[in-house]
């Protein structure tokens, strides 16, 4: 189940400077998407870190792996700052 969050607590994935390490806060995707994307470590609560952009794509790094998500993807991502 979603939780709602504050929108003044919370900004996209993909407005995170690089190198940045943040922490999930909501899906906000297509459930089947949010779903997929719990099943690769990016869930509520988990700590991901953006490390490259280009292209129409960003590289995170998450649970010590690094996940290529477009950017559209990246946006339904809402991260708060650690």
């Amino acid at each position: 189940m979603d939780r709602f969050c504050d929108a003044a607590d919370t900004i996209s994935l993909n407005d995170v400077p690089l190198g940045t390490r943040v922490r999930v806060r909501q899906l906000i995707s297509h459930p089947e998407l949010s779903t997929r994307l719990r099943e690769i470590g990016i869930n509520e609560n988990a700590l991901i870190r953006p490390v490259n952009r280009g292209n129409g794509s960003l590289i995170c790094e998450v649970c010590n792996t690094r996940i290529g998500l477009t950017q559209m993807l990246a946006r339904s991502i809402l991260i708060t700052m650690v």
